[in-house]
């Protein structure tokens, strides 16, 4: 039982970081098709960052491009535009 709890998790993380996509330049986006877009806020840049990459996720594309990014809420928040592409 033990083994193949093992084997499960390896695959899981495995599996998750196949599917991560990637951030790339604006110029490198220009290589690919657009699929979608996006908007975030959250507290941190890095918060930001990460929901972007998981919508990108959730969309299925490969690639993600911070189009903007913009302090909101009086500076307690930061908002991220960003489009993704495959």
């Amino acid at each position: 039982m033990k083994t193949r709890s093992l084997v499960l998790s390896l695959l899981l993380v495995a599996s998750t970081s196949v599917f991560a996509s990637t951030e790339i330049s604006k110029a490198d986006a220009q290589k690919y098709k657009e699929i979608g877009q996006a908007t975030v806020t959250e507290r941190t840049v890095t918060t930001c960052t990460n929901a972007l990459a998981k919508k990108a996720d959730k969309l299925g594309a490969a690639y993600y491009v911070i189009e903007s990014m913009a302090p909101t809420g009086g500076g307690d928040n930061v908002t991220f535009s960003g489009k993704f592409y495959n």
